[in-house]
């Protein structure tokens, strides 16, 4: 009887086909990993700016149409000395805006930043308190103010910055990420500005509150701990749009080129007034469609 034995090794040939076979499937495969991750980083970090309009819109709908004060926050100098700031705002009922005692000397109080303003609607319940910095149970709750993509990432944001006279006064730091920036003639309080007054806004569907962008240098982001948020200019003529910024012409200015080109592949999701967010290419047809100010 012959007896029959089963092939025991590959040959090298083989080995080599398979080994190409693997490398083939990984140089096919990597790419379209790739692309599925960015497009989830692209989704959770629009997720997350809808739940920061769904905030927005919840506190302005307590608060007879005002979103929290963010940005430029222009005020006279009565407010020096222990002054009332609510006062200073024309807010003496205190409904509009959320307010934080300060031991500063320049003023009794600040304005709570837009972390601070949102939280009880963004469910982190109340984090107001004397200290103005969130406790730290809750500082690991804000993944809401991130995006995924965003990198590098520092731990210390600001969202405001108080002018007196004319005069950069105070801008308190806090414990929590913002990958996001602001539109300061919205939330800004001064010439130019709507202080918050969401009703006021004419194309809210085409005009800016929040969007991604670049994180500061972290020499920067803690030395002079700049806010992040894009300024209308004055005395210039309407409409103002993103790509004014992006040319850098001097109708809406930030304290750097905050644009982001690498973290969504040369796009940003936009958080718009009526509440929806999209994502618009960093060019100068995408820019030019997104308001700053139009009044």
């Amino acid at each position: 009887m012959m007896r029959q034995f089963g092939r025991g090794a590959f040959s090298l040939l083989e080995v080599l086909v398979v080994i190409a076979l693997i490398a083939i499937l990984i140089s096919v495969l990597i790419p379209t990993f790739s692309r599925i991750r960015r497009q989830a980083d692209l989704t959770v970090c629009a997720s997350n700016l809808r739940q920061i309009g769904a905030a927005i819109h919840a506190r302005a709908a307590e608060r007879g149409g005002y979103a929290p004060l963010a940005g430029t926050i222009i005020v006279p100098a009565s407010v020096q000395g222990g002054a009332m700031l609510s006062a200073a705002l024309g807010d003496a009922g205190r409904t509009r805006y959320d307010y934080v005692p300060h031991d500063g000397g320049t003023t009794g109080e600040v304005i709570a930043s837009l972390h601070v303003a949102l939280a009880r609607h963004l469910g982190v319940g109340t984090a107001i308190h004397s200290a103005y910095i969130p406790p730290p149970e809750l500082i690991s709750r804000w993944e809401v103010f991130t995006c995924p993509a965003a990198a590098p990432r520092y731990p210390m944001s600001s969202t405001f910055t108080i002018q007196i006279e004319g005069s950069y006064a105070l801008n308190v730091m806090q414990q929590v990420p913002m990958d996001f920036a602001l539109n300061d003639a919205v939330f800004g309080y001064g010439p130019g500005r709507l202080s918050g007054k969401l009703s006021k806004i004419g194309k809210p569907s085409a005009t800016l509150l929040l969007a991604d962008a670049a994180p500061l240098p972290v020499f920067e982001h803690i030395g002079s701990s700049v806010p992040l948020f894009w300024s209308p200019a004055t005395m210039a003529s309407r409409p103002l749009t993103l790509y004014d910024a992006f040319a850098e012409n001097g109708r809406v200015t930030s304290a750097q080129k905050l644009f982001d080109p690498q973290r969504h592949r040369k796009r940003a999701n936009v958080l718009y007034a009526d509440g929806h967010v999209g994502a618009t290419s960093l060019d100068p047809s995408g820019l030019s469609s997104v308001i700053v100010a139009d009044w």
